[in-house]
């Protein structure tokens, strides 16, 4: 990406995104560094204006409705809703490698011997137990293709 384009996003970037969501700038920031001098495509366009739009909603006063990868966001979008799809956090934390100790920390408490969770739901439930992950108002889940949902979301009811 050109150096005018990376100094944009990184502008986009700046401020104060919320507590909830020191994580979330960490994974934007994280993403626009590892692709610095990779070709931008409209995939990484994609990905970077996602991060950017859960600050931005926050600061409209818009909801923000958690969802799993299974259902699409246009039915959110069009209720004024803002999205966040659950695997895009707990899974995007993979490449920065920032999901292992949540992975170990969910581990420790007792989900880790649990086979109907996931590691795409391990990170989730560690990094909200420990106060970093985004904080949805709503939550939205469907139990199919895998039950893993489910237990994940009741961690939330609970917290």
């Amino acid at each position: 990406m050109d150096i005018e384009l990376f100094n944009k996003y990184k502008k986009l970037g700046r401020g104060n995104w919320g507590k909830d969501l020191t994580m979330w700038k960490m994974m934007y920031l994280g993403f626009l560094n590892r692709y610095r001098d990779e070709e931008f495509t409209p995939v990484l366009d994609l990905l970077l204006n996602i991060f950017l739009d859960l600050p931005k909603a926050r600061k409209e006063g818009k909801l923000v409705i958690m969802h799993p990868f299974n259902y699409g966001p246009e039915l959110f979008h069009a209720m004024n809703l803002a999205p966040l799809m659950q695997e895009l956090f707990s899974v995007g934390l993979a490449p920065l490698h920032l999901n292992e100790p949540y992975i170990d920390f969910t581990n420790k408490i007792g989900y880790g011997d649990n086979p109907t969770i996931c590691n795409a739901q391990r990170p989730l439930i560690g990094s909200f137990m420990q106060g970093v992950s985004p904080i949805p108002d709503l939550l939205f889940f469907l139990s199919t293709p895998c039950n893993s949902l489910a237990m994940t979301y009741q961690v939330f009811y609970i917290y």
